[in-house]
């Protein structure tokens, strides 16, 4: 029986007969004891942490019964390729639920009798392919928004690149429109400083209407002192 099938490329095989199981590895730590499976596919080892001793040997028998029946197991993932086959037409189902809610099924399919170091594992990697499927997912959309709402000429432009520049475009239109940049930085959640040194390049025509702003309150001072001295003096003994 041959050892590897090749992907058909003639690159390494993606599967393999070659699979090799070893004993259970037990681990006394400070949170409990665990117990590993290890096994190898191609010369590649790899491991499944359980809770109880009785997890971990259920899974080594299945492991094996995959193997006695002559099933190739995975050389990246080490696991048999009918679960492997079950894994990707679940995740093409997927594309019809949520992320969040693919996420869900997965850590529940998974974690059964997982040690808590790899249910760590498996949380660190959603958080790490979370925010780069999300952002490819909103982008997508993104472009085939403005592939609707915008003429050719538009959409090879870089208006709108973007979901982000509307930000910069809704900042700008404000500033600009003379809303006080304290109100205008507590509501993008930028402070003072910060929102001045991105958006001051983007305020435009303001000069005049700053110039006429000051004028105004010198001479409503200089009004309200006038009036001040023409005014009629109240005598302290008048009623």
């Amino acid at each position: 029986m041959p050892s590897g099938v090749t992907d058909g490329s003639g690159d390494e095989p993606r599967e393999s007969f070659d699979v090799h199981f070893w004993k259970i590895r037990s681990y006394k730590g400070k949170r409990g004891k665990t117990y590993t499976v290890r096994w190898t596919v191609a010369s590649v080892t790899h491991p499944e942490t359980f809770k109880t001793h009785a997890l971990a040997d259920s899974r080594l028998a299945e492991l094996r019964t995959y193997a006695r029946n002559g099933v190739a197991f995975d050389v990246a993932t080490g696991l048999p390729v009918p679960e492997v086959r079950q894994a990707r037409a679940e995740a093409a189902k997927a594309d019809e639920l949520s992320w969040y809610q693919h996420a869900l099924n997965y850590v529940a399919r998974r974690r059964r009798g997982l040690a808590g170091n790899s249910i760590r594992s498996i949380a660190d990697t959603l958080a790490t392919v979370t925010p780069v499927l999300l952002v490819s997912v909103y982008q997508r959309a993104w472009q085939g928004a403005r592939l609707l709402a915008f003429t050719p000429a538009m959409v090879a432009s870089p208006l709108a690149g973007r979901p982000y520049d509307l930000r910069h475009a809704c900042l700008s239109t404000w500033l600009n429109a003379g809303v006080d940049p304290t109100q205008v930085a507590e509501w993008a959640g930028n402070s003072v400083e910060v929102l001045l040194r991105v958006y001051a390049k983007c305020i435009h025509g303001r000069d005049q209407i700053n110039r006429k702003l000051i004028e105004d309150a010198l001479r409503d001072d200089e009004e309200g002192r006038r009036a001040g001295k023409t005014s009629p003096r109240i005598r302290r003994d008048q009623p």
